[in-house]
């Protein structure tokens, strides 16, 4: 009779540990650039839907990062949602003071980004007059000479970030090459 000890199979099942263990380790980093991957290709569904949106019913849209509460953040501010909204009407210039619930702005999307990643909002170059992310009807944003980046970063390891690059002739980029480069 031939078979194996208690002791060669728990040798065996140590092994196997040892290199899940290892492999398990490995699989972090993929993980983390899988999901800014993933959470850069739904900010830029999210900004390519506000501008056909815009054409489409002739109506301003406006694309807002916002933190796990819901509150809209300033440029620079780390979020976790994307938030696309339309205007009442197709007056893209008139500001709004917004109480927490607005009239003049209907939500059209709302994006939860994936676990582990944020987003942030910055301007190219830095500060337009009013830091938003608006859409004409005719597909063009409302600064005229600032490209909006949305930054994805992991909240875990802020090694790997993804851009999506929004040009002021309606232009939309993930992770232009070179960097600031969207044509």
């Amino acid at each position: 009779m031939r078979g194996i000890t208690l002791l060669e199979l728990l040798v065996v099942l140590a092994l196997l540990g040892v290199l899940t263990a290892m492999s398990a380790a490995a699989l972090g980093p993929m993980t983390r650039r899988y999901r800014i991957s993933q959470g850069a290709e739904q900010v830029s569904q999210a900004v390519y839907l506000a501008r056909a949106l815009s054409r489409e019913t002739s109506r301003c849209h406006l694309v807002e990062v916002l933190d796990a509460a819901g509150n809209v953040l300033a440029p620079g501010g780390a979020g976790s949602i994307v938030r696309v909204r339309r205007r009442a009407t197709a007056d893209c210039e008139t500001a709004i003071v917004e109480p927490p619930v607005s009239p003049l702005l209907t939500e059209v999307e709302r994006v939860r980004l994936p676990t582990g990643v944020s987003v942030k909002l910055s301007f190219l170059p830095a500060g337009p007059a009013r830091p938003e992310v608006m859409w004409r009807p005719n597909g063009r944003l409302t600064t005229n000479t600032n490209s909006a980046r949305f930054t994805l970063a992991s909240t875990v390891a802020a090694s790997t970030t993804s851009v999506v690059q929004v040009d002021p002739q309606g232009a939309i980029c993930v992770d232009p090459s070179p960097p600031g480069a969207c044509l």
